[in-house]
């Protein structure tokens, strides 16, 4: 049934210190709903977390208010990251997505491409099933999706940031806030729904998902991007630079995320992922080199913790000449982990 709660919390004692501390612990897999969870062996602290995102040398008294938000979101010092055998979902225990708060420390200035590979196809379905109409952009960033649809379409953004909505605004964009979705978007107004890059942030998806349901007409679609969780974790092992919570705190595999969509009552699910590119491989070995700027003792570290955006960027590139070894064996292994990065699905709201 659409939209039907799932059982699978069960109570635990308050955690000991060095254990996950959250007094609902998930049992079952929040995409499937099998019991065949495990722990994948990865716990990370707040400290360690905040670190990676924002070293303090950078700036001590904002690295500690990200530890101090990341520790609110868990209620605790500690994270673990679990699996779900049956159907590939990964997801962080504490399940709990990053709020306002938390972005608006973790991001300097906000920035997001001005193109990414589902961009096209989505696109092109929208324009040959002829249902561009009202088109809302679900975590729209600056609103390169919208402003590159046909005037035929009316564009909507629904953004969580303050900063992204004004220049959202700027741009011409209808734009709304995360907070007031229910009166803002009346049920069956919208003939598609899109979030590129949004599910893997979001721990109460199945919320989020039936409220698309209900706000797209009868025969309306979602489109919905993640990255691909079993590439994920394969980066994760090549790089050694995790994929962390509480920024991505689910995994999706094509199981996972087709499960969830029947689930909150959609039809029709296709999926589709993409190619080789040299974005991708731009981003696995950027990765790489950021795994090497978390260690203190390493050059990269002093270069990471630069304050000036621009600086930094120039320190950085200087050193890859450094680990240029290590960056080329990883670029050996480019062709086959840097296609199938990004999932694609399609789904269809029932007609009746």
């Amino acid at each position: 049934m659409a939209g039907a709660p799932r059982s699978g919390f069960t109570i635990k004692e308050p955690a000991q210190e060095g254990v996950v501390s959250r007094s609902r612990v998930l049992t079952a897999c929040p995409a499937c709903a099998s019991g065949t969870t495990r722990p994948r062996g990865l716990r990370y602290t707040a400290s360690s977390a905040a670190d990676q995102l924002y070293p303090a040398a950078r700036g001590i008294e904002h690295n500690a208010r990200l530890r101090e938000s990341i520790r609110s979101l868990w209620e605790g010092e500690m994270c673990e990251m679990w699996l779900c055998d049956t159907c590939g979902f990964g997801f962080a225990q504490p399940h709990v997505s990053g709020d306002e708060v938390f972005y608006s420390l973790l991001q300097e200035d906000p920035s997001y491409p001005s193109d990414r590979w589902e961009y096209a196809p989505v696109r092109r379905d929208l324009l040959r099933t002829a249902i561009c109409g009202r088109v809302l952009d679900y975590g729209a960033g600056d609103g390169a999706f919208l402003t590159c649809l046909p005037d035929s379409c009316q564009g909507i953004a629904v953004e969580l940031s303050g900063v992204l909505r004004e220049r959202l605004l700027r741009r011409g964009v209808e734009t709304v806030s995360a907070g007031s979705l229910g009166s803002a978007v009346p049920a069956e107004s919208l003939d598609a729904v899109t979030m590129f890059q949004v599910l893997e942030h979001v721990a109460d998806f199945r919320s989020l998902l039936s409220w698309c349901l209900r706000v797209l007409r009868p025969g309306g679609r979602l489109y919905v991007s993640v990255p691909e969780g079993e590439r994920l974790r394969q980066w994760e092992e090549a790089t050694g630079l995790p994929d962390l919570p509480p920024f991505h705190v689910n995994q999706w595999t094509r199981t996972s995320l087709a499960a969830a969509l029947v689930d909150a009552g959609f039809s029709a699910v296709a999926t589709m992922m993409d190619g080789f590119s040299a974005a991708n491989a731009a981003t696995l070995l950027g990765n790489a080199f950021r795994a090497q700027a978390v260690r203190p003792t390493s050059p990269a570290y002093v270069a990471w913790s630069v304050s000036n955006r621009r600086l930094r960027r120039v320190l950085l590139g200087a050193l890859a000449v450094r680990y240029a070894p290590r960056l080329a064996v990883l670029a050996a292994k480019a062709p086959t982990l840097c296609s199938r990065v990004t999932l694609l699905a399609r789904a269809a709201r029932p007609e009746a």
